[in-house]
This record gives C-alpha cells, sequence and structure tokens, in this order.
C-alpha cells in the first residue's frame, strides 16, 4: 500500500538521480484524502513541497472547487516561472486514484501505479504542516472565498445549422495549404479508399514566397494544378475542402469555403481570433454542409472514456483531468526565465515552433465538450517557455496549464505542451482521468501495452531537420530527419474508423459530424481566455 507522502518521497529520491534535469511543472491527482476538510491544507502542503523541488516561491495561486464538491483543484504559478496543477479531491465509492507528473527540462518523473483501481493507495489524511505550509492554506483560502461564486448559469446555445444535404460520392477534394502543415496527412487519408480525388491546390493570394513554394511543392507530388483561391471555390466539381492555411489567417478562408457551400475539413484549431471563430459558426449554421475539425475523440481512449460515460457506470461525471504532451524536440535548449504571456496572441506557428497550448490543448478541451456537451464558463491558465530555444525565441509557450469551470459547477483541468523526444517511451503522455459520483477512473492511451525489454540499442531521436527541427509538419524528409520507431511499448490495434471516414460518411449520409464549428469555435473561445488568464494571473469568464 502506497500513500500520498510516499510518492512524494520517491519524486524527491527520482529527482535527486538529476536525470530529467530543472524540474519546471507539476501535476498531481490525489483522489485519496479521508476528509473533506483536508483538502485546502494537503494542497498547502504539496505547494510546500513544489517550492522545494522548483527551489521558487508560488506567486500566484487560482482554485475552483471546494467542500461540497468533493474536489479541489489548484493552479499555482511560481516566482521562477514554474507551475502546479493540483486536483486533490475523496475517494469515490472506495475507488482511489493517485498520479503524479514532473516535467523537468530534459524529461520527466511519472508516478505510475500497479493498479488503475487504486487497489495499491492508501485512504490519506493532510500531513502535518509547517510554517510556510501554513502560510500557503491561509492563500488557498483567501483565494477560494474570493473565486468561490461561479457566474450565473448559461445554457448552450442550441445549433440553427440545418441539416446538410446529403451528397453522393466521387468528390472532388480541393487542399488549402500544402508541406509543413498536416495537409499530407489529411489529404492521403481523405484519399484512401475511392470516395475523394484531389482537384487542386490553392491559397490566398498574398501568402509569402516560402508557403507559395510549400504549396507547389506539394501539388507536383501529388500531380495537381495551384489554382486562385475564388475561382477554385466556385467549381462545380470540388465539394471538399481541407483546409490547413495558419491559424491566424484560416477564418476568413474557412468563411469563405461555407459561403461557396462547400464541406470543410478543418484543422486545429478553428481559427486564431474570437472574431473569426463566430464568423465561421455564423457561415456554417448558413450552410446545407459538414463542418469537422480534427480531433481525438476516435482514438482507443477516447472509445473507453465515451463507454465509460454513456453505460453509467461513473455516475454523473464531477472532473475531468487531462495530460497531454508530445514526445517531440530537443530539450534543454531554453534559459530559465519567466515567461511574460500576452493576452491576445499575434501568431500561433512558424515554421520551428507553435504556441503549445493551442496545439495540444485543443485535442483535451475539444475531448471534454465532446464528452460532456457542457459549456465552459471559468478559465485559468498558466504558460511557460520550459524545454526549447525556438519557442523562447519566437515568444511561444511550449508549455501550458489550465484549470476550468463548466456549467453546473464541473471542474476540468488539464496540462499540454512539447517536452522532447525521450520523455516518454512512445509518443508522449496521454491520459485523462474521469470523476464521476459513482466511480473514478484513469484512461491512458498506453495502457493496456505489450512492454518489451531486450538488449536492442536504446531508441535515440533523428539529426535535427533544419527544415523542421521540432518534428512537427508533414511533407518528404531526408532518411536520417525521420525518427524510427519507437518499439518500447505496443499498443492494441487503433479502431477500424477514423476520423477522415466519419466526416466523408456524414458527407454521404447528410447528417452533422460530432466535431462540428460550433463546438470547436467554443474550445477556441476558451484557449483564447486561457492566455488572458496567463497574463492576468486571474480567472476569465467567458462570455
Amino acid at each position: 500500500m502506497v500513500s500520498l507522502s510516499d510518492v512524494v518521497q520517491t519524486t524527491t529520491r527520482g529527482l535527486q538521480t538529476g536525470q530529467i534535469g530543472r524540474p519546471v511543472a507539476l501535476r498531481v491527482i490525489a483522489h485519496t484524502i479521508a476528509d473533506h476538510g483536508e483538502f485546502q491544507g494537503t494542497a498547502a502542503w504539496l505547494l510546500r513541497q513544489a517550492e522545494s523541488w522548483f527551489n521558487s516561491r508560488v506567486q500566484n495561486a487560482i482554485v475552483l472547487g471546494g467542500v461540497e464538491s468533493g474536489q479541489f483543484s489548484v493552479l499555482a504559478s511560481f516566482t521562477s516561472g514554474a507551475s502546479a496543477l493540483l486536483s486533490i479531491g475523496t475517494p469515490v465509492a472506495d475507488h482511489k486514484i493517485l498520479e503524479l507528473v514532473l516535467w523537468g527540462d530534459h524529461g520527466t518523473l511519472a508516478w505510475q501505479p500497479e493498479a488503475t483501481s487504486g487497489s495499491q493507495v492508501t485512504s490519506d489524511h493532510q500531513p502535518p504542516l509547517d510554517p510556510r505550509a501554513t502560510e500557503l492554506l491561509d492563500q488557498l483560502q483567501t483565494n477560494w472565498m474570493t473565486e468561490s461564486n461561479p457566474p450565473p448559469q448559461t445554457s448552450a446555445p442550441g445549433l440553427s445549422a440545418a441539416a446538410p444535404t446529403p451528397l453522393a460520392p466521387p468528390y472532388g477534394l480541393l487542399l488549402v495549404s500544402g508541406d509543413h502543415t498536416h495537409q499530407p496527412g489529411y489529404a492521403d487519408a481523405l484519399m484512401q479508399g475511392d470516395r475523394c480525388r484531389a482537384i487542386g491546390m490553392t491559397d490566398q493570394d498574398d501568402v509569402s514566397p516560402r508557403r507559395r513554394q510549400l504549396n507547389e511543392q506539394m501539388a507536383r507530388r501529388l500531380g495537381i494544378p495551384v489554382l486562385p483561391l475564388d475561382a477554385a471555390l466556385r467549381r462545380e466539381d470540388v465539394h471538399v475542402v481541407s483546409i490547413c492555411a495558419e491559424p491566424i489567417r484560416r477564418g476568413p478562408i474557412i468563411v469563405q469555403a461555407l459561403n461557396a457551400g462547400k464541406h470543410v475539413y478543418l484543422d486545429k484549431p478553428l481559427a486564431g481570433t474570437a472574431a473569426h471563430a463566430h464568423a465561421i459558426v455564423a457561415a456554417a449554421n448558413q450552410a446545407r454542409v459538414v463542418t469537422q475539425m480534427w480531433s481525438l475523440v476516435r482514438s482507443a481512449a477516447a472509445t473507453h472514456m465515451r463507454n465509460a460515460v454513456e453505460t453509467g457506470r461513473l455516475g454523473n461525471l464531477t472532473a475531468f483531468h487531462a495530460d497531454l504532451c508530445f514526445a517531440k524536440g530537443t530539450p534543454g535548449t531554453a534559459v530559465p526565465r519567466v515567461r511574460r504571456e500576452t493576452d491576445v496572441p499575434e501568431r500561433y506557428e512558424l515554421m520551428e515552433a507553435k504556441r503549445e497550448l493551442t496545439n495540444v490543448g485543443v485535442y483535451c478541451l475539444v475531448s471534454l465538450l465532446w464528452l460532456t456537451g457542457k459549456r465552459i464558463q471559468r478559465v485559468g491558465a498558466t504558460t511557460g517557455n520550459f524545454f526549447f530555444q525556438e519557442h523562447q525565441n519566437n515568444n511561444m509557450e511550449d508549455f501550458g496549464q489550465m484549470i476550468l469551470e463548466l456549467e453546473g459547477g464541473m471542474i476540468a483541468t488539464l496540462s499540454a505542451g512539447r517536452c522532447g523526444w525521450q520523455s516518454n517511451r512512445d509518443s508522449g503522455l496521454d491520459r485523462t482521468t474521469l470523476v464521476g459520483n459513482r466511480s473514478l477512473e484513469t484512461f491512458d492511451a498506453h495502457r493496456p501495452r505489450l512492454a518489451i525489454w531486450s538488449d536492442a540499442p536504446a531508441w535515440s531521436p533523428p539529426q535535427t531537420d533544419p527544415e523542421d527541427p521540432m518534428g512537427m509538419w508533414g511533407g518528404p524528409k531526408k532518411p536520417e530527419h525521420v525518427p524510427a520507431p519507437k518499439h518500447a511499448w505496443l499498443m492494441p490495434a487503433a479502431p477500424a474508423k477514423d476520423d477522415f471516414t466519419h466526416f466523408l460518411d456524414c458527407v454521404q449520409a447528410g447528417r452533422a459530424s460530432d466535431v462540428p464549428a460550433e463546438l470547436a469555435s467554443h474550445a477556441t473561445e476558451a484557449l483564447l481566455a486561457g492566455y488572458r488568464s496567463a497574463a492576468t494571473g486571474k480567472l476569465v469568464v467567458l462570455d
């Protein structure tokens, strides 16, 4: 049997090995606390431990939840720029969960329990508080009193869009933006089978010379022409448009495609501004077409989550806690300093860097909205430059954490980012904990798994591609820049029906997708509110 104190002590020992470098971010989920009244004290004790690990003091803390809800969540920022996200609660029907991840600038420490049922976890009581932890407890209680009153309840707006008109294949496919986007993968997937054929490549007239060259490069590879955008959207043989222009400029293109009556497959995030997102929803509501944004809702883990909710085995959901970090890029190059966030992003992606709270966090938010059907009401967030000089030099965060309150008082939290090729034995941390009033459960994309140990050479990262140093983009690469497969963990085969099959099925049947523009717009609003919160250190209320 293991306790929260045991895990903290083991983590301290792990840090002493020096393998993960400078610790920069913490995540704890501990539904092990025996007494509701000890939530805040346990959170204060954990923050005190984090201060020791980070060699830094808590500067700000946002809190949600409380005794009545059976759980208490804290998002704290530290004077060094580090962050900690804690979710403390009681066991549910004797089910316990204890998870801890500590990110360093060269790797991660992750507590891995033997069983997701919590059978190996003890019920905890608040550990003794030293004077500093008592100060932190006072701060948490003050902040909780300030932030405990939720905004007035709002109902999710009903979709006014008419049902799409069924359309039989084959479909002419128009591609907006080419290589060094997600387009190569999207186009290949949409053209699997015999339902789609590529008609042409297009983009706005005033794109940069580099973007024009990358578009032409992909068009040559596919043997399709490069067409002017206006003329391409007027073509009657174009039925589906896959749009992968940069987030800050994709909104008007999407609206133009919708106004032309085309079905649209959308890259994530939906748009770079709230105004663009709202314009997309307005256009979608006037067009009898299918809109769908790429997401992870058809992953095996998401399927298991949906089943747990729909069968009722968790009861009514009260909390959603997600952690998603991609194992890509060469870490340890960022200079230790506090990130100063801007409340309105001016750009989202470049060749060598992306805003990772948006790029990765959007997956968690879409899964939350898809799973619950609830609206987000309040958002808190932190962002950091912990790992990559490329992100730091371009003023784009490589990591972020969020705390959210949904209608009805449900709490959600997430950690998202990109933290290095060797930070995980597979593609990266991908884990979600769902808490209900009957039970709670963790869904790990890498469990169950086949684990392999042998004397084979250890996996090593590919050579850095100067055109794609983070390994973010699709398109042709030299062999030395292609990462070798990681074989340490092998997972069961994925579900047969993928995101692109679902989209084309919806087009053919004339029905709405399950990640339409309206849902994608709400996720975008929450991300933009997260940047405002990271800039101000306060909870932000969504309109």
